[in-house]
Order: C-alpha cells, then sequence, then structure tokens
C-alpha cells in the first residue's frame, strides 16, 4: 500500500514537473548561484572598501591642494597689495618733486625774461604746451572808439 501510495505521489509530481518545468529549474538556478557568487560577494566589498579609501585619500588631497593654492593666492594678493602702496608713495615722492622742479624752473624763466614778456610766453608755450591768449578787455575797446 505504501509503495502504491509512492506510485501515485511520484505520477502527480511528474505531471506537474511537465506542466510547471519552469519553476524547479529557476530553484536550482538560483541556488546554484547563489552557492558559487556568495565567496564572490567578499571579494567584491574588499574592492569596494579599497576604492572608497582611495577616493577619500584623493579628496583629501584635492581639499589639501586647494588651501595652499587659497594660501598662496592670498599672499600674492597681499604682495601685489604692498608693491602697489609702495609705487603710489613713489610716484606721489616723484610728482611732488617735478612739480616743485617745474616751478623753480618757471621761476627761474620768469626772473630770467621778466623785461621780455614776449619771449617769456613764447618759451612756455614750447616747453608746457601753454597757448598765451591775450584778453582783450571790451570796456576799453568801447572807449577808445568812442
Amino acid at each position: 500500500m505504501f509503495v502504491l501510495k509512492f506510485v501515485t505521489f511520484f505520477k502527480k509530481v511528474v505531471a506537474f514537473l511537465r506542466q510547471h518545468w519552469l519553476v524547479p529549474v529557476l530553484l536550482v538556478w538560483s541556488f546554484v548561484m547563489y552557492v558559487f557568487l556568495r565567496r564572490d560577494t567578499k571579494d567584491v566589498q574588499e574592492a569596494l572598501e579599497i576604492s572608497k579609501n582611495n577616493y577619500k585619500k584623493q579628496i583629501d588631497i584635492i581639499n589639501k591642494i586647494h588651501e595652499e593654492e587659497v594660501l598662496r593666492k592670498e599672499k600674492n594678493l597681499k604682495r601685489y597689495n604692498e608693491i602697489i602702496e609702495l609705487i603710489d608713495e613713489e610716484y606721489r615722492r616723484k610728482e611732488i618733486a617735478l612739480d616743485r622742479k617745474k616751478k623753480n624752473r618757471v621761476k627761474r624763466l620768469i626772473e630770467d625774461y621778466s623785461d621780455d614778456p614776449q619771449s617769456l610766453t613764447k618759451i612756455l608755450e614750447v616747453m608746457y604746451g601753454i597757448e598765451y591768449v591775450e584778453i582783450v578787455n571790451e570796456n576799453t575797446d568801447n572807449n577808445s572808439n568812442s
């Protein structure tokens, strides 16, 4: 009786497998893949950890380089401002000295040519680009015409 029940059960299983053969095949395939791939997961996790560590190191190096670049840029900007201040100061000193020299030169010319104003105007026109314009007083012209 046991044998009869076993044979009947076996026939039902075979009939089920003929109809739904894909289900057991997928179960067996999944089990086989699980067994084989389970070993590789550790290697993949180790590779992932190594990759993460390398990424963090690279980010740290990039951040350090950026900080150094910012410091170098600030230092150069400070140096630039100091140089500009020195140049401005030197320019102001030279400008003052040139103004004094020009004033002294004009003073000497005026003293030298005090007797000859026309020669003085010609010299000033040539040296400094000053154009002499004679101012005519309208009241003087009207009085002389009357």
